[in-house]
């Protein structure tokens, strides 16, 4: 049985950043539609397919989170300005993000050059910038739909056609318009179908499924640094228990699946509250502890049903008085109680830290009923090699995304 089918990765991914903030991600869908309609219109008049099915699947895809880089550099709030002034810092973030962390490659250019002007673009050489005009012209229509409402026209582009934006794509466009209706489609929310048709043709190997749901993780990093490295040390810890405590591949991969996904309902919520809980008021305390069950809403009838039991118990307690189930020791498999064990020791094993003071605050959280004995006592008596292991990968799972902070620093 595979664990996730290669269309609700993209489905996941979607609704994952929906939570942290719909907008970006309602933008990029309906850029995607156009220019999906556009390579449609483009096949058609020319009759031959530039692209296969499963290659645009690719590019809506792509296309669909062309302003990832938003969540990190921008107040989502001003929108119109970070898309129609201040355009550089999220596009070039947005491109590292998906160049470094997913297969996209070079293909990931098409982000940073998705506010370049057709003249620009023309005389680039990038081998994509056919494709970056046409989610330029897209992108902007979109905007400028929304904000003049009943007084658009796509006549106020006539004037740019050539300069800023490419000719074919605007004459694309209005064919497409005019023959499938798409503006119609849009606001219906129909065009919603449409995309849900081809995404059955996105095609994944076991590989990147796998790199897609550790992407999955490295989104928290959108909203929170901390974070981010929490769930790196989290990931490792689950690794070497996994092998220590002797699961087989099975169960070594279906936790190692958990851990990728099991904090994504945190995306719903304030960055103060996730990185300082202990500070939250008892009511918000009680709001926060529904990421888990966002989490499982979220995965249910798309993730294996074996990940999400292991992700869904990583804030239980041994005692029963955990949440969301309170489940207790007998009631939880082994690999739920080294995620639920792993969640709560990366943060006490943040830099710098101390041996015994980790080592004392688990045997306290033990002895309190928070922790399986069995775990705990591994975990102690292997500390300076389990310590070792989660401090290299951690670091190694997430050099990518210090390269990524570099450079965007650097430029």
């Amino acid at each position: 049985m595979q664990y996730i089918e290669c269309k609700d990765i993209f489905y996941l991914l979607r609704d994952v950043l929906k939570l942290f903030d719909r907008r970006p991600i309602v933008h990029g869908g309906k850029v995607a539609y156009y220019v999906y309609m556009m390579l449609e219109q483009k096949s058609k008049k020319e009759l031959k397919k530039q692209y296969e099915n499963y290659e645009i699947a690719e590019i809506v895809f792509l296309t669909t989170f062309h302003d990832i880089g938003a969540y990190k550099t921008e107040d989502i709030d001003q929108m119109i300005s970070y898309e129609t002034k201040n355009v550089r810092a999220h596009s070039l973030y947005g491109k590292l993000f998906l160049e470094k962390l997913t297969a996209y490659g070079d293909l990931a250019l098409v982000i940073l050059n998705h506010h370049t002007d057709y003249t620009t673009l023309s005389k680039s050489g990038f081998a994509h910038s056919e494709l970056a005009s046409y989610i330029n012209l897209a992108e902007a229509i979109d905007i400028f739909k929304e904000s003049l409402g009943e007084k658009f026209s796509l006549e106020i582009f006539k004037k740019n056609v050539g300069t800023k934006f490419s000719p074919q794509a605007f004459d694309l466009f209005c064919e497409a318009n005019e023959e499938y209706n798409l503006f119609e489609k849009v606001n219906s929310g129909a065009y919603k179908d449409e995309i849900n048709k081809l995404m059955d043709y996105f095609i994944l190997s076991n590989d990147e499924k796998e790199m897609y749901l550790e992407f999955l993780m490295f989104t928290i990093a959108l909203k929170s640094d901390i974070m981010i490295d929490y769930a790196a040390k989290c990931l490792a810890l689950c690794e070497k228990l996994g092998i220590l405590m002797k699961l087989n591949d099975v169960q070594k991969t279906n936790l190692q699946y958990a851990a990728y996904v099991h904090d994504i309902g945190y995306m719903a919520f304030r960055r103060n509250w996730i990185e300082n809980p202990a500070k939250l008021s008892a009511a918000h305390l009680e709001k926060l502890a529904q990421h888990t069950i966002l989490m499982e809403q979220l995965l249910k009838d798309r993730m294996k049903r074996e990940v999400i039991v292991i992700a869904a118990a990583h804030h239980e307690r041994v005692d029963g008085k955990g949440y969301p189930r309170r489940l207790t020791e007998k009631q939880m498999n082994l690999s739920q109680l080294i995620l639920q064990f792993s969640d709560m020791v990366a943060m006490m094993m943040t830099s710098p830290y101390k041996k015994e003071k980790v080592i004392d605050k688990v045997k306290k959280q033990t002895e309190a009923g928070c922790f399986s004995p069995t775990v705990s006592k591994l975990f102690m008596d292997r500390f300076d090699e389990i310590a070792e292991y989660t401090e290299e990968r951690s670091n190694e799972i997430l050099k990518n995304l210090k390269v990524i902070k570099e450079q965007y620093e650097s430029i």
